[in-house]
């Protein structure tokens, strides 16, 4: 299967929303309280970058980099079960993204579900740094992990 990468539309919602993967729905339910669609909403609003992931079958993931601060953009990930029929190929793909949101955003930070280890996993091969062990974080007060990447300082 291949995969085609565009801008993320509010069309490209509903069908990652509908079959978004368990852990996805565990962690936003978590840290936001929010079902899938409007957690998919939420992160697709205000200023930021955010692509959808499609193969023939239509989107299978949407993620992002958010605004959250002058220079600090929170990444983001959201996906159906199909992902992993692609994985090798977003492996592969995940540090252009990232080039991309460093580019945008010179800070990178956000949290992700302490229970979800290949997240972590996928957050380190990305070249994301674990700082920060929150045991009470988000809506249901759960553990969180904060990751950050600083954009590289090129000396003259």
């Amino acid at each position: 299967m291949k995969t085609t990468v565009r801008a993320a539309l509010l069309d490209d919602v509903e069908p990652v929303a509908v079959g978004m993967r368990a852990r996805d729905v565990e962690e936003v339910r978590a840290a936001v309280g929010l079902d899938p669609r409007a957690a998919l909403l939420h992160s697709l609003e205000g200023d930021g970058l955010f692509w959808t992931l499609s193969d023939e079958d239509g989107p299978y993931a949407i993620f992002g980099v958010s605004h959250v601060a002058l220079d600090v953009g929170s990444p983001w990930f959201l996906a159906t079960d199909r992902m992993y029929q692609h994985k090798k190929w977003f492996l592969r793909a995940t540090p252009v993204f990232v080039r991309h949101m460093l580019d945008r955003y010179p800070i990178l930070m956000n949290y992700v579900d302490a229970r979800h280890a290949d997240s972590i996993r996928w957050l380190r091969y990305g070249g994301f740094a674990f700082d920060k062990y929150i045991s009470d974080f988000g809506f249901e007060r759960r553990p969180f992990i904060r990751f950050t990447q600083v954009r590289p300082c090129v000396s003259p």
